[in-house]
C-alpha cells in the first residue's frame, strides 16, 4: 500500500500538463550494484509487476518481457 500512496503523492510535484494526462503505465526502476529492481504501477497507482534483474549490460538490455 505505501507505494500506492508513493505513487499518487509523486502527482503533485508533476507540471501542470501533465496532472491531466496520467500515463497508462509508470515504470520504476531502482539500479543496484549486483541487482536492478523493476516495478510497473497501473494508471490507478496499483503494482502490476514486481521483479529484479542481474546488474550488467547484457540483463538491462534484454530483460524480457515484462
Amino acid at each position: 500500500m505505501r507505494r500506492q500512496e508513493a505513487a499518487l503523492a509523486r502527482r503533485d510535484i508533476l507540471p501542470a500538463d501533465m496532472k491531466r494526462k496520467i500515463p497508462a503505465i509508470t515504470i520504476g526502476l531502482d539500479l543496484g550494484d549486483k541487482k536492478h529492481a523493476i516495478c510497473v504501477l497501473n494508471h490507478a497507482g496499483e503494482i502490476v509487476e514486481e521483479r529484479s534483474i542481474r546488474a550488467g549490460s547484457e540483463s538491462v538490455a534484454t530483460p524480457g518481457r515484462i
